[in-house]
């Protein structure tokens, strides 16, 4: 018994250990992608650093070309707009201006004046083709260092070239900037043309000498960024590339030695190991302890988790994988008990929410159902008053009451936006008359666009996707329910986005609002901010309205909602506070139409 304890505490410590080893190893390779990342999070900062440079000293030259002072034909006083702008910029180690044959005409060194320099592109881009041009130098012929110099042409009031402005950025000005982070062990160098090395951190001893042929060979194929590994003098080491942005021919290279980059992960490898093995053996020399307790443990894990069950806690699982046979059985019969009273306590709460949402649902429809019933009515004899009071409107203007005929045309105005109210409470009551016809509801999204375009502004773009669907609605009643939810759209969307109305023809399997069957959809979706839950809870309650008074009746979604209803078919709503509103149509398609 003893020997086979022992036995069996050796062989659950082989998998341990292969856990080790592979946990290991994938650390070990979390370790690398982390370094690599460092690598290019570091020559990215510095690449960006010179990049907002660049940026810089090309956005002031670009002010300092239209100054009149820089052809003046005074070179001291040129000279002296010169030193104010670069006195601010340490990084900039030189500044002058050339004239139109190539020569120097004054500078911030006194004595380069003079000095032919048409041969260098800085000079030769901005003078013949009329753009900004550079150079990257290893020495610069006034400074005698590592530069990179910018050109900008000075145009004449008339438009054409007759000098430029440039400047001379110093490479090695962020060597007095450690990169960012746990810079200890990386090696970080700016890269010209060629491989020369212009600035190196954290010393400049690497200054001047092209890079290796391998560091070559990568600059030469690697894209804006590039991580890869390599040989190194004192072993392998890990490289990562960065092109400086808008120069692409300047580049940051960082690298690190692997043995500095693992060497934390190296020693906790030692470290751990060395508790396993320690762990080992104590587990074994504990062989003897464990063999009293080989029956006890697995038997009250049960006991704890009967235990937990009674107390109410249906999580409670014994999962007991020890033991003798007997032991293990009864624990897998009573997690599997447990299990089944959990899952129907889930089942459950599911059918009670599921209730309690089909109940509040019903509600919500009964409420419309009800309001539409009452409005019908009352829009129906109000209609009838409507029709009398504006006859007599007719009759009373036609009669020669020229005195009055201004207060009678108001009325007359008045009623017939009145007529308009009730029209659309007899769409939402579904007791308005209706004309329908075939029609595709993708011609009839397209048929309207400049109609939407002139009513929406410029500052929302309207696209129509999808394609036919056909079906056999009343055109006039379609049309005015999408301006209607494209205007809602509108006031959704203050500061413009998008408006995209979609047609398809899809099946929809049934449910407490539509039948199963083939329907035409058209949906119209906006980029606005969306509706709170609580508002779209009432989006279709007649006369609710979130839009101050006077800009709205509030009927355009409960309009919608009873044409769509009348016509056979139904409409939906998906809102999202911050990702816009999807008001979407489902009516009857026609049999021919295709899925």
């Amino acid at each position: 018994m003893t020997f086979r304890l022992m036995g069996l505490v050796g062989l659950t410590l082989i998998p341990v250990f292969v856990l080790f080893l592979a946990s290991a190893t994938a650390e070990r390779d979390r370790e690398r992608v982390s370094v690599e990342s460092d690598l290019l999070r570091t020559g990215a900062a510095v690449a960006a650093a010179h990049g907002r440079v660049l940026a810089d000293g090309r956005s002031l030259l670009e002010g300092l070309s239209h100054l009149p002072d820089l052809l003046h034909p005074d070179p001291d006083r040129c000279r002296s707009v010169l030193l104010a702008f670069q006195k601010p910029h340490p990084e900039f180690v030189s500044m002058s201006v050339v004239d139109r044959e190539g020569r120097i005409a004054c500078h911030t060194a006194s004595d380069a004046v003079g000095l032919d320099v048409s041969d260098r592109s800085w000079v030769r881009v901005p003078l013949d083709l009329g753009r900004p041009g550079y150079n990257i130098l290893s020495e610069g012929r006034v400074s005698g260092v590592p530069v990179i110099a910018l050109g900008v042409p000075i145009r004449a009031p008339s438009g054409g070239v007759v000098g430029v402005v440039s400047v001379g950025l110093d490479v090695g000005f962020r060597n007095r900037l450690a990169p960012g982070g746990d810079a200890s062990g990386y090696r970080v160098e700016l890269v010209g043309p060629g491989g020369t090395v212009l600035s190196s951190f954290p010393s400049d001893s690497a200054v001047g000498p092209p890079l290796g042929r391998w560091r070559l060979e990568f600059m030469a194929a690697a894209a804006d960024s590039a991580v890869v590994e390599a040989p190194g003098a004192a072993g392998p080491l890990l490289a990562g590339l960065v092109r400086v942005p808008g120069l692409d021919s300047l580049a940051v290279s960082v690298r690190i030695p692997e043995r500095v980059a693992f060497h934390s992960l190296r020693a906790a490898f030692a470290r751990n190991l060395a508790a396993l093995a320690l762990v080992a053996v104590l587990s074994l020399l504990a062989a003897w302890f464990m063999a009293t307790r080989y029956v006890a443990s697995p038997v009250q894990a049960v006991a704890d988790s009967a235990a937990r069950l009674g107390a109410g806690d249906l999580s409670a699982r014994a999962r007991v994988s020890e033991g003798p046979r007997e032991i293990r059985t009864l624990s897998r019969a009573f997690d599997s008990m447990a299990h089944s009273l959990q899952q129907r306590d889930a089942d459950i709460r599911e059918a009670q929410a599921s209730l309690a949402e089909t109940n509040r649902r019903l509600a919500h429809a009964q409420r419309l159902e009800s309001v539409g019933h009452l409005t019908g009515g009352i829009a129906h004899d109000f209609n009838n008053l409507l029709t009398v009071i504006q006859g007599n409107l007719a009759l009373l203007l036609e009669s020669g009451f020229q005195d009055a005929a201004g207060h009678v045309q108001q009325a007359i105005d008045a009623s017939t936006r009145a007529a308009e109210l009730v029209q659309r409470l007899l769409s939402f009551s579904r007791k308005q008359n209706l004309a329908p016809q075939p029609l595709d509801l993708h011609e009839v999204a397209l048929s309207i666009v400049n109609l939407l375009e002139r009513v929406l502004g410029e500052t929302i773009e309207i696209r129509c996707t999808g394609g036919p669907a056909r079906c056999s609605v009343d055109r006039s009643q379609l049309e005015s329910v999408l301006v209607n939810l494209a205007i809602n759209a509108r006031d959704a969307m203050p500061r413009g986005g998008k408006l995209i109305i979609h047609t398809e023809v899809v099946d929809v399997e049934g449910s407490e609002e539509l039948q199963a069957s083939r329907y035409a959809s058209i949906s119209v979706r906006d980029t606005g901010g969306g509706m709170a839950e609580e508002v779209a809870d009432k989006a279709f309650d007649p006369f609710f309205t979130t839009k101050p008074p006077g800009k709205g009746s509030g009927l355009g979604l409960s309009q919608a909602w009873g044409f769509a209803r009348q016509s056979g078919g139904d409409l939906t709503l998906d809102t999202e506070m911050g990702r816009g509103t999807t008001v979407t149509l489902y009516l009857p398609a026609e049999p021919s139409s295709v899925a």
